[in-house]
């Protein structure tokens, strides 16, 4: 079952067992017919065990079976992250981001980049460049946050309203908003936005 073994070899990546799932990924990439997941999973592995080599043939083994893949490009991101080639990160982070400006793993690696680069007070015009993004909501989403660091609550609000008439299908929109707000000690609007 491709679906319980992705899910079991991202766990156990979790809890730090890189290594041991070498032979669980490269299982996963016989028995699993979505290239985008079985490659995106064995090059993580390979990536989290320290060859970084084999999981940069791994990446671009997927950029040819799909050439349109975000998850390929956030994964060699990645990777030039680890190697030190800030702009070649940034580049690739981009290109996810043209591909899809929803890539979950695309949004917050180019934000941490970008901010790493730009400080706090560079941050906010990082996080509304990608909002300007066609058919974006999820740095949206990271715009709330920062809305609520900066005691911004109504328009923090507004936009959580706005992700969640788009996107509130989506399974990780509901605990980002509700972290977040929690975290803002902001009781009252989860229980109306998100309960």
């Amino acid at each position: 079952d491709p679906d319980r073994l992705a899910a079991v070899i991202l766990q156990a990546l979790r809890d730090g067992l890189a290594r041991e799932m070498i032979a669980p990924a490269n299982r996963l990439t016989v028995i699993d017919k979505d290239p985008e997941r079985c490659l995106s999973v064995l090059a993580v592995v390979q990536r989290d065990s320290g060859d970084l080599d084999a999981a940069e043939f791994t990446l671009n083994e997927l950029l040819q079976k799909r050439p349109d893949s975000p998850s390929a490009r956030v994964g060699l991101a990645m990777l030039a992250d680890q190697r030190g080639d800030v702009e070649r990160c940034e580049t690739l982070l981009w290109e996810a981001l043209q591909k899809d400006p929803n890539h979950a793993d695309a949004v917050h690696g180019y934000l941490q980049v970008r901010h790493r680069k730009v400080g706090d007070e560079g941050h906010r015009a990082e996080i509304e460049k990608v909002v300007a993004l066609p058919g974006t909501w999820r740095a949206q989403l990271w715009l709330a946050r920062l809305n609520l660091l900066q005691d911004r609550v109504p328009e923090a609000e507004a936009i959580y309203r706005d992700v969640l008439d788009r996107a509130a299908a989506e399974p990780d929109v509901l605990v980002m908003i509700s972290g977040d707000l929690a975290r803002a000690n902001q009781t009252g609007l989860i229980a109306e936005l998100v309960a």
